[in-house]
């Protein structure tokens, strides 16, 4: 069934399909003195228009409309315009935001000395004359229904700007297409988290100012737009989070959809950026770019803070900036954080760059040949290959003479490259360099390519200026390299450091520890590290000028060696000195005397700690248990696990030892670790 009505109107009228539930409702331009002829289709079924020109419709974004608008106004969808100086936009008024469902407030600000006099119509039959942009009344409407409608706006506006805040109030989420951009100005932020907001136009807004900065920032469904390589942006100096999506300091999360809209990939191949001096997050969570934007000339950028930052390419699709000249970008900062970005950027000039911090973070792509770059001037290099787990290029012949700051560097990284000449003399930090902060991954878990993998040597680095060092190479199981000619003097906090190391057993009592003042889980779990170089650690400690009341955790034995040095670091500097304890063995001692006087001691020793272990006994003491004979036999012997029996016969001049050791008021102490000593005394 359909129902036609004729209107007379002396006016041109815009063509426009407009669908609500079942109804069809199709405006045809006719360009005399007119008949506007409206079609109502109850079938469900659209109606084109006279010219056989394409309809534009609201359904591929039905998604963000109401399935259902009470008492919808026909009437109130009808757009009138005549020229193309009217911006042309259509409303939900239903969305989400702080007004009601029926009202809608225009973005209209003053600007400077630009002039205010604005005519809208609202779609439901008023108008609006606004002569007071600041005056929030005359850009408020409220419909008599909740729904859609079109709204056109002519005149003097000083500016379209939704801005940075209050931008629900100002029903940025209610906007969902733009017709006809008209004479609309714009400017940073003018659509700013008009999230719902589809382009169809096929012209161009006027820009006002230098900044398109957070133009469409949250504005996630503008899709494949693909009229903005028309746009004369060649004015702009700052385009930062221009097309960006996500907004992490949003209160309301839940209003967030940037994995689920249809983000932009819009051509903008041909845009002027000659002026633009800041890219910063420009295409940050833009998840679906893939751009061939090799031709922009960026001579003039400094700052590509997060340009690409959290952006998905796939491998066939990747955005081409090859040949871009980037020798005015001072800041590289997560450029390509926690995205896949692969490009070819080897024959980048990065001369000028001081900040790289978190530049390839969490890419889980990036293996690209960067080896001849200049980063002589970079100062920041923390984070910078964090999580990349695929880069492993050949990095040895940086400059990396300023950077201060590598923390983080190589953390959850493949990389095991040679850096051993690296002049590192400036920097401070080097917390998690090649080290994770993750616990062990078995290896047969998918996610192990995710541990650390550095094993290279490290033994000429200068490392006097470095004040943290806490979990440098914790987690790390790969590294086992001598780092005993390391100036670690200036440094103050080492907790975690060899932290589930499970390989590293090196020697680094040369050490001066004396400013340390955190050694927490130092060698926590790091299983391997031996006690001669645990013994060899605390002597050393012992010997310096410590700290007090540091903790100290290592996963080893010390032996009756290290004794008395552990002691007084215990009592001199109130440490507490969490360890395995002192190795003792087990010990069995028989005594058997022979038909010609001569005593044979038989002694067994079990060695539980994997160590090579030398045994000096002393005898003290004679037949009758008084301390007037002393003899002294000394016997080495080289034990690994398991038992070894050393049988020692003593000549007829000796005491009786079968007296000695079968006295119970004979006092057996046992250490036996590296350089140990058996002592068998009488104490009454």
């Amino acid at each position: 069934m359909r129902l036609w009505i004729c209107i007379f109107i002396n006016t041109i009228i815009i063509d426009r399909l407009v669908k609500y539930k079942n109804f069809v409702i199709l405006s045809i331009l006719l360009i005399t003195s007119i008949t506007f002829v409206i079609d109502i289709n109850v079938d469900n079924k659209t109606t084109d228009n006279s010219k056989n020109e394409p309809a534009l419709s609201l359904s591929e974004h039905s998604e963000y409309y109401p399935h259902h608008v009470p008492n919808f106004d026909m009437n109130a969808q009808l757009i009138a315009a005549n020229d193309n100086d009217t911006f042309i936009s259509i409303w939900n008024t239903t969305l989400p935001g702080t007004l009601d469902n029926k009202t809608i407030r225009l973005p209209i600000k003053d600007l400077d000395s630009r002039n205010c006099d604005v005519d809208v119509n609202w779609g439901d039959g008023n108008t609006t004359n606004i002569t007071d942009c600041s005056d929030n009344n005359q850009k408020t409407h409220t419909y008599n229904e909740p729904g859609i409608y079109n709204i056109t706006i002519s005149g003097d506006v000083p500016i379209f700007q939704f801005g940075w805040t209050n931008s629900l109030t100002a029903a940025s989420l209610k906007i969902i297409e733009i017709v006809q951009w008209g004479n609309l100005p714009i400017k940073d932020h003018s659509f700013y988290f008009a999230n719902n907001l589809v382009l169809t136009t096929t012209d161009a807004p006027e820009i006002i100012g230098d900044s398109l900065e957070g133009l469409f920032f949250l504005a996630y469904n503008l899709g494949n737009y693909s009229n903005l390589n028309s746009w004369d942006v060649s004015s702009v100096t700052d385009m930062s989070s221009l097309f960006r999506c996500q907004d992490y300091n949003i209160v309301n999360y839940e209003q967030i959809r940037c994995y689920k809209g249809d983000h932009f990939n819009g051509d903008i191949s041909l845009w002027n950026v000659s002026s633009v001096i800041t890219m910063n997050a420009m295409f940050k969570e833009s998840r679906k770019i893939a751009q061939n934007l090799n031709a922009w000339d960026v001579s003039s950028v400094t700052d590509m803070e997060g340009m690409f930052g959290s952006v998905y390419f796939s491998n066939d699709r990747q955005v081409n900036v090859s040949e871009w000249d980037v020798s005015s970008v001072t800041t590289f900062s997560y450029f390509s954080s926690v995205s896949d970005f692969n490009s070819d950027i080897s024959k980048w000039n990065v001369s000028s760059a001081t900040q790289m911090n978190f530049m390839f973070a969490s890419n889980d792509q990036f293996n690209q040949d960067i080896s001849n770059w200049d980063v002589s001037s970079v100062t920041t290099m923390a984070h910078m290959f964090s999580g990349a787990y695929l880069f492993d290029q050949d990095i040895g012949n940086w400059n990396v003479s300023s950077v201060t700051t590598m923390h983080y560097m190589f953390h959850r990284s493949q990389f095991n490259q040679n850096i051993s000449n690296w002049d590192v003399s400036s920097v401070t930090d080097m917390q998690y360099m090649f080290g994770s902060i993750y616990g062990y991954i078995d290896p047969e878990d998918q996610y192990h390519y995710q541990m650390p993998r550095f094993n290279q040597n490290l033994s000429t680095w200068n490392v006097s200026s470095v004040t943290q060092m806490d979990g440098m190479f914790r987690n790390n199981i790969y590294f086992n390299q001598s780092l005993d000619n390391w100036d670690v003097s200036s440094v103050i906090d080492m907790q975690y450091m060899f932290c589930n190391a499970t390989s590293f057993d090196q020697d680094i009592s040369a050490w001066n520890m004396s400013k340390v003042d955190n050694m927490n889980n130092m060698f926590c779990s790091a299983n391997t590290f031996s006690t001669p170089n645990y013994d060899k650690l605390l002597i050393s400690l012992a010997n310096q000028t410590l700290q007090d009341e540091v903790e100290l955790n290592v996963n080893a034995y010390y032996s009756i060696d290290a004794f008395s040095a552990r002691e007084s670091i215990i009592e001199n500097y109130n440490w507490t000195i969490n360890d395995l304890g002192l190795f003792v063995p087990t010990e069995t001692v028989t005594v058997t005397e022979s038909t010609n006087n001569t005593e044979t001691l038989t002694e067994t020793v079990t060695s539980t700690n994997n160590q090579n272990t030398t045994i000096t006994k002393t005898e003290t003491g004679n037949g009758n248990n008084t301390i007037t004979e002393i003899s002294t036999i000394m016997s080495t012997i080289s034990e690994n696990n398991g038992n070894s029996t050393n049988t020692l016969t003593e000549n007829n001049d000796t005491p009786d030892l079968t007296s000695a050791f079968s006295n119970p008021s004979w006092l057996i102490l046992v250490a036996a670790v590296g350089a140990a000593e058996i002592i068998r005394r009488r104490v009454s």
